[in-house]
């Protein structure tokens, strides 16, 4: 009796759906783990054409995750939608899932279009911050809040990553279920303040010249990033000529002064010390690359693409940038702080929460 009960719940499967490959070995393993511990088959549903996180899928072999490639893309305007909506029903019907789980807009949008139409669940949606929110713009509002609140109907567990949605989805929305999760944590052991000649010698590696001040940047290459605006930056301050203090407290009279916090120096910066680092791949890449010979910055700027040795590159970076539009941010600032590394963020979104 207890072995055909064990036999029943491995045959249990649950169904991770992302709109984009890479976000479960990313962010996800601790779940699959559980997952997997309690009987279930793990599968995942994403494009494995389009990977954010690196440049392949290597990531998730050996894994036991069960692929299944489905034609997702990023645009909820695309008419292709509707081919992904009949193989997301497909799926579903041919594997009988006992449990959904989807991240990102348009992962969340199919899996629970399709769940409702064949009856699967219970569906989990986690909201890795919505597009609408305070100081979003009217047609974020105008389109994506009425599209959240209606498949909120057919969403069992609604999770929230930031105080602003949660409050919203609690109050507005229709789940059975509203949480709030503060974002997806960091394994503390992996940052770390770098000594001195680790910092020097990291810094050789990534190709950035002596005595500089090295700015970092990390995301996917993507408009809602925004890197573009710390091109025009390093532009600006380069047709200027004039220098820029890039620290949070400095002596007016000095050029130079010891950090209270880190006891390094920090020192007044002209363009020409300055060298940006950009992590991340993706469409804009290209457009950026063209934009930094165009403005005669590229030999300010290291385009290193997905790295998988942040942890090191955080703690050799002196200053955290992040000008995205509309994110939640709390992963990649708790990185920073535990490299010792400043940010600067831009306030808005998720990020005020």
């Amino acid at each position: 009796m207890e072995r055909q009960e064990m036999e029943g719940k491995q045959r249990r499967k649950a169904l991770l759906v992302t709109h984009v490959s890479g976000f479960v070995p990313q962010f996800e393993m601790n779940n699959v783990h559980i997952l997997q511990k309690m009987g279930y088959e793990v599968h995942y549903a994403s494009n494995f054409h389009t990977p954010s996180y690196g440049t392949d899928n290597h990531r998730l072999d050996g894994t036991g995750i069960i692929c299944h490639q489905i034609d997702f893309v990023r645009s909820p305007f695309d008419k292709r939608n509707f081919q992904v909506y009949r193989q997301m029903v497909e799926l579903m019907r041919r594997e009988n899932f006992s449990l959904v789980h989807c991240h990102t807009p348009m992962g969340g949008v199919m899996a629970r279009l399709a769940a409702h139409a064949t009856g699967t669940g219970p569906v989990i949606y986690t909201a890795h911050g919505f597009h609408f929110f305070k100081g979003a713009s009217w047609k974020n509002w105008l389109f994506y809040y009425p599209m959240e609140k209606f498949l909120s109907r057919y969403t069992d567990q609604q999770i929230c990553i930031n105080r602003e949605d949660y409050e919203l989805a609690k109050r507005k929305f229709h789940a059975r279920y509203v949480d709030y999760v503060p974002g997806v944590g960091i394994e503390e052991d992996n940052f770390f303040k770098m000594g001195e000649k680790e910092r020097q010698k990291k810094r050789e590696s990534l190709g950035v010249p002596p005595g500089r001040v090295v700015l970092l940047t990390s995301g996917e290459m993507i408009p809602r990033k925004n890197q573009e605006v710390l091109f025009r930056m390093l532009a600006k301050l380069k047709d200027s000529e004039k220098e820029s203090v890039l620290s949070l407290e400095r002596n007016e009279t000095a050029d130079e002064q010891e950090d209270a916090g880190t006891g390094r120096r920090v020192e007044r910066c002209s363009y020409e010390r300055l060298h940006l680092l950009l992590c991340g791949h993706g469409e804009l890449k290209e457009y950026l690359q063209d934009l930094a010979a165009q403005l005669g910055i590229a030999d300010h700027i290291s385009f290193l693409g997905y790295r998988e040795d942040m942890a090191e590159i955080f703690g050799a970076s002196d200053i955290f940038l992040f000008p995205s539009f509309q994110e939640d941010c709390r992963v990649r600032c708790w990185r920073r702080w535990r490299a010792d590394c400043r940010w600067f963020v831009r306030r808005s979104g998720a990020i005020r929460t």
